[in-house]
C-alpha cells in the first residue's frame, strides 16, 4: 500500500481486510466540490466519514484505486441511499464488471457485495451512471484464505518455515546415514 497516495489503510479484527474510507482523498482536487456540481463528485459529511455523492445527470470523474494487494479477495462498495433514493454505481476490476444498486429508507448505508476477485495488479474503478444518484462511503477488500495464491500471513509462513527446515533437517540426518553405510562398505 503506498501511503503516497492518501489510501487511509484501516487493518479490522482480521488484521487482513482493507478498508478505504477516504475517498474524497482519491479523487483528483479539480473533481471534489462542496456544493452540487454537475462535474464533480460533492463531498457528504456523514456519520462514518465523508461520501463521495453524485447526481442524477452528472458526469463527473471514474473514481479509481489501487489497493496494491496480492491474491483474492472480497470486494464490497459502501453505498448509502438519501431521502429514499436508491444509490447506484459501476464497478470494475480488471474484465468483470457490475451494476450495483442499493434501495433504502430515509438514510440507509450498507456495503453491496461486488464478488470474489484475484486482486494483484488490479485497480477497483467505480463509474458513477448516467441518470442514477451515487453515494459512495467506501470500498472493502475481504481476503479469501483458502486460495492457493493469497498472500499469507507472517506466522502461517514462520510454520510452513519451521516445516521446512525440520524436513530439511530429516533429509540430511537420512543423507549422512547413507553415505556412512556406502563408506562402511567400502571399507570392507
Amino acid at each position: 500500500m503506498n501511503w503516497q497516495q492518501g489510501i487511509n489503510k484501516k487493518l479490522r479484527d482480521d488484521r487482513r481486510t482493507l478498508l478505504i474510507d477516504d475517498l474524497p482523498c482519491q479523487v483528483p482536487s479539480g473533481a471534489v466540490a462542496r456544493s452540487p456540481s454537475p462535474r464533480r463528485w460533492v463531498v457528504e459529511p456523514m456519520d462514518g466519514g465523508p461520501a463521495l455523492v453524485a447526481l442524477p445527470g452528472s458526469r463527473v470523474p471514474d473514481l479509481v484505486l489501487s489497493p496494491e494487494v496480492r491474491g483474492f479477495y472480497e470486494v464490497y462498495v459502501g453505498l448509502c441511499s438519501l431521502d429514499g433514493q436508491p444509490s447506484e454505481v459501476e464497478a470494475r476490476v480488471g474484465d468483470t464488471s457490475a451494476r450495483l444498486r442499493l434501495e433504502g429508507g430515509e438514510v440507509d448505508c450498507r456495503e453491496v457485495a461486488f464478488g470474489r476477485m484475484e486482486m494483484t495488479g488490479r485497480q477497483v474503478a467505480l463509474r458513477h451512471p448516467a441518470g442514477a444518484r451515487s453515494c459512495v462511503t467506501h470500498v472493502k477488500l475481504v481476503p479469501i484464505l483458502d486460495t492457493p495464491h493469497h498472500t499469507v500471513s507472517a506466522a502461517h509462513a514462520a510454520d510452513r518455515l519451521s516445516e521446512r527446515s525440520e524436513s530439511r533437517q530429516r533429509i540430511a540426518r537420512s543423507s549422512a546415514a547413507r553415505g556412512l553405510a556406502r563408506r562402511n562398505l567400502n571399507v570392507q
